[in-house]
């Protein structure tokens, strides 16, 4: 029986489909690398394949001036979409101890407002596009 691959999914850095995902140590940092396989060289018989840096799970570094905990590319092949709920529930979090003036807050609202308002713009058009195709997840990845 063959052995099945894994659907790693699409590369969050250059969108094409990745074959397999590596992953090597530096210091104390693990960093991840997405694969894509183009088959053999003609020429030379070894594979041709386009590797694309995805970087850690977390940045310590960059987080140590904010509140905002920052996460590697891999985190939305493990997970779609999980770094911008993360960032979002994090900038939620952090409102309390911002110390905002009113001003700052209203326009602060009016932008959650706004990402609200994209939102079910999205998710309306996601839901007429899986009607008329059937498919499930409502995006076109052949764009």
């Amino acid at each position: 029986m063959p052995r099945r691959r894994k659907d790693w999914g699409f590369c969050p850095r250059c969108g094409k489909k990745i074959s397999w995902m590596e992953s090597y140590t530096k210091g104390d940092r693990v960093y991840y690398v997405a694969v894509h396989y183009y088959g053999k060289d003609p020429e030379t018989g070894k594979k041709d394949v386009k590797k694309c840096h995805l970087g850690p799970e977390e940045y310590d570094y960059v987080t140590k001036t904010h509140p905002l905990v920052l996460q590697g590319a891999i985190e939305d092949i493990k997970e779609p979409n999980a770094r911008m709920l993360a960032y979002l529930d994090a900038l939620i979090e952090a409102l309390p101890y911002a110390k905002l003036d009113s001003e700052k807050a209203l326009m602060l609202a009016a932008r959650f407002k706004g990402i609200g308002a994209k939102l079910e713009q999205y998710a309306e058009e996601a839901k007429r596009a899986t009607a008329e195709s059937g498919d499930s997840t409502g995006l076109d990845r052949a764009a």
